[in-house]
């Protein structure tokens, strides 16, 4: 007699400290583990019950995995399973319905293990990848198919349809990342690798950072609460006071994760922890947008409420981000910014102020999240760390916010 259970299997940490949920088969004493391609943290995981505590979508399609599996065990085993390897079992379980699994196939599974993980921004990139790489290459293709030629091809056309260099490398890359997922699941051997020779291109782009005038004049310019554009506002002066933080990571915001006077929370990109003090303005902000709603930023609307679990969630927010940054344009042809302002330049912003103050790229790094030095000596810094990044972001504030705080320029008229 076999059994089918959902587990987590603690024996493999990832660095973001989430275990991986897998499906264990066990017979007479031996067992295999089948991959969901989902992970999470020890205490969102119900033993008992077999399923995240988090999300019911995910734990849905982790239903329907389980029932694919049983369906074929059943169907090619039958009564005499307890006599087949369990090896085999797996090789067969994991094997695609074909005799040879294509590109494509292999893309679009992947594409599904990132929305099972609650990775749909990831899968989103993956399939705009897809369907962009697709118009000029067969993809319908045994994956080993792959060559270097064919990568140098498809770079030709692209270029001539004229599309970004930095975008053909956005493509490229995930096409990279496919073909080493393919390689670690053993469906094609290392000596294979198309991109061992290929040099994936990158162009050089000029971030777009408002001068430390400009940034003070954008907080004090005197928008009145009833002002179309004034919530919009509030998060931009919520992106540069949280120290350049993710538009996505604002949005999703909760109260709890409000500890102590700081912001506790893991970038959805990355799942890097950040812990952010909240400095006055940001609280008042914060107080102001929150009003009872589900965020902080206020209630979130519709599929915004499924951002890291459904494709159609991801293409709801990216809509809302050109909504944002149409009125951050607006904004500041009101105050005379000759550049075009986006949620992105904020963080631009923080960082060329905290250069201009004197602070180590070490540090500005840090404080954005991005990786540097040692990782074990990373561990030991951390605390030291979050004491001099507080005292930097204060240091900002009080440059750019604080002498300014209660001069607010008035509204030009419009």
């Amino acid at each position: 007699m076999y059994t089918v259970k959902l587990i987590l299997d603690k024996r493999r940490q990832r660095t973001d400290k989430t275990f991986p949920i897998v499906y264990r088969i066990r017979c007479k004493g031996k067992y295999v583990d089948l991959p969901t391609g989902v992970t999470a943290l020890a205490q969102h995981f119900d033993e008992k019950k077999q399923l995240l505590k988090t999300s019911k979508e995910v734990n849905y399609q982790i239903q329907v995995l389980r029932d694919q599996y049983q369906s074929k065990l059943l169907e090619h085993f039958g009564q005499s399973f307890e006599t087949a390897d369990l090896l085999q079992v797996k090789a067969y379980l994991l094997k695609a319905p074909t005799d040879e699994l294509t590109l494509h196939g292999f893309w679009e599974e992947q594409i599904q293990q990132l929305i099972l993980s609650g990775r749909a921004g990831g899968a989103k990139t993956y399939k705009d990848a897809l369907g962009a790489l697709q118009l000029i290459m067969d993809m319908n293709r045994p994956i080993q198919s792959l060559t270097y030629k064919d990568l140098i091809q498809a770079e030709v056309k692209l270029l001539s349809r004229g599309v970004k260099i930095n975008s053909v490398g956005v493509y490229f890359r995930t096409l990279r990342a496919i073909c080493n997922k393919a390689i670690l699941q053993e469906l094609a051997p290392h000596d294979w690798y198309p991109f061992r020779k290929y040099k994936i291109k990158k162009e050089k782009t000029t971030p777009r950072a408002l001068s430390l005038e400009q940034i003070k004049a954008y907080f004090q310019l005197d928008l009145p609460k009833e002002h179309p554009l004034y919530k919009t506002w509030c998060i931009g002066r919520l992106i540069f006071l949280l120290r350049g933080i993710n538009l996505k990571d604002l949005l999703m915001l909760r109260p709890a994760d409000i500890k102590s006077g700081r912001i506790i929370y893991r970038r959805s990109k990355t799942k890097k922890l950040y812990s952010i003090a909240i400095l006055p303005l940001a609280k008042s902000i914060l107080d102001e947008l929150h009003s009872g709603g589900d965020t902080l930023v206020g209630k979130l609307d519709g599929k915004l409420q499924k951002l890291n679990v459904s494709l159609d969630s991801v293409a709801e927010y990216i809509q809302a981000r050109k909504v944002i940054n149409a009125h951050l344009r607006r904004i500041g042809k009101l105050i005379g910014i000759d550049i075009d302002i986006t949620t992105y330049v904020f963080r631009y912003t923080y960082a060329n102020v905290a250069k201009q103050l004197g602070y180590s790229k070490d540090l500005i790094a840090e404080a954005l999240g991005h990786e540097y030095g040692n990782s074990v000596t990373g561990i030991y810094l951390e605390l030291f760390d979050l004491e001099v990044i507080d005292t930097m972001n204060e240091a900002i504030y009080l440059k750019v916010v604080a002498v300014n705080e209660y001069s607010g320029a008035k509204l030009p008229s419009i």
